[in-house]
């Protein structure tokens, strides 16, 4: 399984180089290139927010559009399962959509969180992202 990082750098998860925390300083440092020194803090957390969301949505879903479409089945299954009817257009622009949307988001945007069924995986990425936030906090430019 290969994990894209911000700036288009990826790794494949059972073939990890043995100089990744270089690579994701490299990566880094091109990524702050122009940063003032003191704003550089700046740039590692949202670096680190770029890495989170990439790594929590490559393996579902592409993109918000992809996102919400995947809660659409569940507001189906609801509204049947409820109420034995299908849900109107009005129930996808309710609030209580919106908020099912929104906290996906959140979910989307957390540094812990199950990206995969398969345990195993799911440790080498979790070991992955935590290699290369260590790194990028130990950065010095």
């Amino acid at each position: 399984m290969i994990i894209k990082f911000p700036r288009n750098y990826a790794v494949d998860i059972d073939n990890v180089p043995d100089d990744f925390e270089d690579q994701i300083k490299a990566v880094f440092s091109e990524y702050t290139e122009g940063t003032a020194k003191s704003y550089t803090y700046q740039d590692k957390l949202c670096f680190i927010d770029i890495m989170a969301n990439l790594i929590n949505t490559q393996s579902s879903h592409p993109d918000s559009y992809e996102a919400v479409k995947e809660l659409m089945p569940g507001m189906f299954e609801h509204n049947l399962d409820d109420y034995g009817e299908l849900p109107d257009k009005d129930d996808f622009e309710s609030i209580e959509f919106m908020e099912a949307c929104y906290r996906k988001g959140i979910e989307d945007s957390k540094l812990y969180t199950k990206v995969t069924g398969d345990h195993h995986k799911y440790d080498k990425i979790m070991m992955l992202e935590y290699r290369a936030i260590k790194a990028v906090m130990e950065w010095e430019g």
